[in-house]
């Protein structure tokens, strides 16, 4: 459905990242590349970094055509091909709820070390990451802390319920 589906993100349905002054931009878990329209649209003079891997990046090559596809850079696993760069920005939509606890664990942890002093953590996710149920939202907290107006609601992260977030490293 996510690579057949012909749903492209607005800048709309990004406006709740902090967008304003970042330099660099990562897509973590970018797919097929439907963020990327929107964050091209709204950050124009950031350079953006797509994460996924080598399979999405063809996909995502097909689905932006060449021109959007040769304005972004590409990062392909493992996670630790993302310790190259300091990011401003690291947007991740609904990707970390697929992701095993102990693989999410370094990965946030390589996430935390590569995003700069001021930058951001955007998630939008459900509030679990695998059968066991395990919240997303509280292994996430080991890393970054929650913007106050994020509103982050531990309580209604459970199941489908999806949040949009905007996090700080934690020191």
């Amino acid at each position: 459905m996510i690579l057949d589906s012909p749903q492209v993100f607005s800048p709309d349905d990004l406006r709740w990242l902090p967008l304003q002054g970042r330099k660099t931009i990562l897509d973590f878990g970018c797919g097929v590349g439907r963020n990327i329209p929107a964050l091209l649209a709204l950050a124009p003079e950031a350079h953006i970094i797509g994460y996924d891997s080598p399979n999405m990046r063809r996909l995502a090559e097909e689905y932006l055509g060449s021109e959007q596809y040769g304005k972004i850079d590409w990062i392909t696993p493992p996670p630790e091909n993302l310790k190259r760069v300091t990011y401003d920005l690291i947007l991740a939509v609904i990707v970390f709820q697929h992701i095993e606890e102990q693989e999410l664990r370094n990965i946030l942890s390589i996430l935390r070390d590569q995003l700069s002093d001021d930058g951001k953590l955007g998630i939008n996710s459900r509030g679990w990451s695998d059968d066991h149920r395990k919240s997303v939202w509280k292994i996430i907290l080991d890393y970054f802390v929650a913007a106050p107006e994020s509103h982050l609601n531990l309580d209604a992260a459970v199941g489908n319920n999806h949040q949009q977030v905007v996090f700080s490293r934690k020191e």
